[in-house]
């Protein structure tokens, strides 16, 4: 008798979950895929292992994919099912931020000219992008290309600040006036 009352249970329950599966299966279909995909809608799941001796013992058998490792016709078939996988992430303090170091290498690559630490320092001054380092209000900063790193207590400068100065001290007049001295080519 208790295996009957539970085959009647799980009969139950599976006919009552398929009208909801109907039902959410309607609605999708309607949704536009750009709402279908995007994030504000997801769904973050918690997947406790349980061990069970046969798949057909198992309340539900989930096969985890490595979207980056899957085939086109695993995507595609993934897609329909509407299931994402998504990468723990980990905020980056800084992310596209460069050291004044890091600024000297790169414009060393992109100009004509030989470049120094000297040569940013005059550059931020010469274009008031930030303020010295005591002057008492590292926030004061033209954020387009600077910003203050409190933790670090330095500043980190943008992409934009590296695309201006290549721009900028890519002409001779200009290289002069920002330095003070003539240009030297490499």
């Amino acid at each position: 008798m208790p295996d009957e009352k539970s085959k009647a249970t799980k009969l139950a329950l599976l006919s009552a979950s398929k009208g909801v599966t109907d039902y959410i299966e309607k609605f999708r279909t309607a949704l536009p895929p750009t709402t279908l995909s995007s994030m504000k809608y997801s769904f973050s799941v918690f997947l406790v292992p349980r061990v069970a001796n046969r798949a057909s013992a198992a309340d539900v058998v989930v096969q985890f994919i490595r979207v980056d490792e899957a085939s086109p016709e695993e995507l595609s078939r993934l897609e329909k099912l509407n299931i994402l996988i998504r990468e723990k992430q980990v905020p980056i303090a800084n992310l596209g931020l460069f050291k004044a170091t890091d600024v000297v290498k790169a414009l060393k690559l992109l100009l004509l000219y030989r470049v120094s630490m000297s040569t940013h320092t005059c550059a931020w001054r010469h274009f008031k992008v930030r303020p010295a380092s005591f002057a008492g209000a590292p926030e004061k900063t033209d954020g387009r290309y600077s910003v203050y790193d409190s933790v670090h207590g330095d500043y980190v400068y943008t992409q934009a600040w590296i695309d201006k100065l290549a721009t900028e001290l890519a002409d001779a007049g200009t290289f002069q006036a920002v330095t003070g001295l003539a240009p030297v080519s490499r």
